[in-house]
């Protein structure tokens, strides 16, 4: 594992993990060791066992039970870099030159230094520091704070808005504002040089550009929310619009857990696929939505509307709104027989068309510990 976090000096300082997880090298991320390494660094001091997520969340909820928590010695873990330690490895080739002087004594030390070391317990203010700064309990404190934000939100556009914002709409504009200084602060602190090098690559992360879209369409919301009537209500309105956002980013918290992140995964894939599935059902609908307007509505005069008019009933009819009483409407003999007809037919083609899609999807089921699919 050291060899993975060993420093490359050519490489301006980096390792061979960040290198692999900058090039999408997912069978190297994939490998045991690579993913040993990950949840090593992800638990942090935290000592490996049963429900540990309820102990993290009992412990961010009841700070008390952090004393009784299992954590690990300095020398357990094994995430740390060769560069950390090489006052230690300095140490250790002393202690080599010494053994050929002097190896029973030194062999005695170092087995009192052993004893010591297991029986020595891990000190109070140790144990809270490395709770506090493990990964995982970052995750959940991230987490949780969140989803009490979420709550907040949603009761602000729930109940009826005020004149100016309440105590529970500060707080949320308070985080709103926290996140996007994060944000600015993430471009600034990144690897390119330039600016906008800096910008591309941080736009390259589609979360990334789904949290920018969600900060900037709240505060637009924000400034119309503060005027009087009727911009108050516009921005009220794009509050309840924004939120779609808020919720959106939930499923990059799913993406942490083994089984929920192959199929956020597999979601986020099958969305550019899906273009090319829509623009084949956008044939389907125009051929049925032109046949179907011209022989229900043949004295239309020409307006923009007939566009919409095109595709506003035969989308709906793809969920199954069959809109039986334009069928059986009064109208020309050959509108009787042109629309069902012709209705039946736009009809069987999408349903199975979906249903071979679906039954595609469920052939591609990941399997939800497949580390390459979910790294």
């Amino acid at each position: 594992m050291k060899l993975l976090t060993y420093q490359l000096k050519n490489w301006s300082n980096s390792t061979c993990l960040k290198l692999a997880v900058a090039a999408k090298h997912r069978d190297f991320i994939a490998h045991t060791c690579s993913q040993m390494l990950l949840t090593d660094m992800w638990m942090g001091c935290l000592r490996m066992g049963k429900r540990n997520g309820f102990k993290v969340i009992f412990g961010i909820i009841f700070p008390p039970s952090i004393l009784l928590m299992d954590f690990r010695l300095g020398e357990e873990v094994t995430y740390q870099a060769p560069a950390e330690n090489e006052e230690a490895k300095d140490k250790d080739d002393d202690n080599k030159s010494s053994k050929e002087v002097n190896a029973d004594a030194v062999s005695r030390k170092g087995d009192e230094e052993e004893s010591t070391v297991k029986k020595r317990r891990v000190p109070i203010g140790e144990k809270i520091y490395e709770f506090y700064n493990t990964p995982f309990t970052k995750f959940w404190f991230n987490t949780i704070s969140y989803l009490a934000y979420l709550c907040l939100y949603n009761y602000i556009i729930l109940v009826k808005m005020e004149r100016w914002p309440s105590l529970q709409e500060w707080i949320v504009i308070s985080y709103i504002i926290t996140l996007g200084m994060e944000k600015v602060r993430q471009i600034l602190m990144s690897e390119p040089g330039k600016l906008k090098q800096k910008i591309n690559v941080w736009a390259e992360e589609y979360w990334n550009i789904t949290d920018a879209a969600a900060i900037f369409t709240f505060l637009l919301g924000l400034m119309l929310r503060l005027q009087n009537e009727p911009l108050l209500g516009i921005g009220r309105v794009i509050y309840c619009v924004d939120i779609i956002f808020w919720y959106i980013r939930v499923l990059d918290i799913f993406g942490v857990n083994k089984y929920l992140g192959p199929y956020v995964m597999m979601i986020g894939k099958m969305m550019v696929d899906m273009l090319y599935f829509v623009v084949i059902m956008l044939v389907v609908l125009m051929s049925f939505g032109v046949a179907r307007q011209a022989i229900l509505h043949p004295d239309e005069i020409p307006t923009w509307r007939l566009a919409r008019n095109i595709f506003y009933m035969p989308y709906w009819m793809i969920y199954g709104e069959v809109f039986a009483d334009s069928i059986d409407r009064k109208s020309s003999i050959n509108s009787k027989i042109m629309f069902p007809v012709s209705w039946a037919d736009d009809q069987f083609h999408p349903n199975p068309m979906m249903v071979v899609m679906v039954v595609c999807g469920h052939s591609l089921n990941p399997s939800g510990t497949n580390p390459i699919f979910w790294s």
